[in-house]
């Protein structure tokens, strides 16, 4: 994997987010709603303080876990980079993973 690969991974994903606003003043979003929970191929998790875990189905537990920390903000009107910019970049960083 090289660095100018997963760059471009980032833009193509941030580009593609930034594209779902363009046509309007912003978002709106309810905070954890139960679709956010839902994750395609992926065991979801809350642990005591609501932080979400997510995981591979099958992955080796004894591995060492890779941590990626985003957030959502929930303000009225925010802009694509309220929240998504975590998420976009650890989506980037899996479309590249070979595992």
């Amino acid at each position: 994997m090289t660095g100018d690969g997963t760059a471009t991974t980032v833009e193509r994903a941030r580009w593609r987010v930034n594209a779902l606003g363009a046509g309007g003043p912003g978002f709106t979003r309810r905070s954890d709603s139960p679709a956010e929970s839902e994750a395609p191929r992926l065991e979801v998790m809350r642990d005591a303080a609501l932080h979400l875990d997510a995981r591979l189905p099958g992955c080796d537990r004894s591995a060492p876990p890779i941590h990626v920390a985003s957030h959502l903000d929930t303000v009225p009107m925010g802009s694509a980079d309220d929240g998504p910019a975590g998420g976009v970049g650890a989506a980037a960083l899996f479309a590249q993973a070979a595992w």
